[in-house]
């Protein structure tokens, strides 16, 4: 909006100048310059009035509060507060974000914590010497991680054959995330997994595999070009 804001100070700044210069009756007579003005107010308003009408339509949506946890194309994080302007916005990461509102009201915004909970996706891969109990170790660590809910119950799922791994996705869900670190969780749910006693034949994430095929060569540096025996100098 301080774009067209300039704008308007711009015309209004050539209207004064060119009064104060005597050509004040040149430009009450002029059309174009009439037009171009009410053209930067027009623009400048219709701005004003499409924020205006975008922070009514999110300060009445009932699904739209604030505590709410949003994410949208250009970010994600919890609603602070909501104006008639900006939204602003609370993120993972502990900065507070303006919003405006025009960006939100015609944007699609998810909300991940609707019903009190937050479904997460934890992709892991283990080695193509595992067994199926790989699948079930994965999901069972769960049970050791405090704040995931009992219902629905987390599901392990066999998600493709990768070029080193197998990956399995695990889905399960956090109970009143608002009030919960999901970082913390998620943390947590990993060390379940590496700690939990059956899965210690289990690789997880094992190392690629690569070939490397070159010619090293090395030269003696405390002899540089020493004569190697044979009349030459390397």
């Amino acid at each position: 909006m301080s774009r067209y804001t300039r704008l308007v100070a711009v015309v209004v700044g050539f209207v004064v100048g060119a009064g104060v210069a005597g050509y004040g009756q040149f430009i009450s007579d002029s059309a174009l310059v009439t037009a171009a003005g009410t053209l930067a107010i027009g623009v400048a308003g219709q701005t004003v009035i499409g924020s205006l009408v975008s922070g009514l339509v999110l300060v009445f949506d009932p699904e739209f509060k604030v505590g709410n946890y949003i994410e949208w194309a250009d970010g994600e994080g919890t609603v602070r507060s909501i104006t008639l302007r900006v939204t602003r916005v609370h993120t993972p990461d502990g900065k507070l974000v303006t919003v405006p509102n025009t960006t939100l009201a015609g944007a699609a915004v998810a909300r991940p914590y609707s019903q009190g909970r937050q479904r997460v996706v934890e992709r892991t891969g283990v080695a193509y010497e595992a067994d199926a109990a790989a699948i079930e170790h994965l999901r069972a660590a769960t049970a050791d991680v405090e704040g995931v809910a009992d219902a629905p119950s987390p599901k392990a799922y066999l998600e493709e054959f990768g070029s080193d791994s197998v990956v399995v996705r695990v889905h399960y869900r956090i109970e009143d995330p608002r009030s919960r670190d999901v970082f913390a969780i998620r943390s947590a749910y990993t060390r379940a997994v590496k700690s939990r006693p059956e899965g210690a034949g289990i690789t997880i994430g094992p190392a690629s595999k690569r070939e490397l095929d070159g010619r090293i060569e090395i030269e003696d540096a405390a002899h540089p070009g020493a004569d190697d025996g044979t009349g030459t100098r390397s």
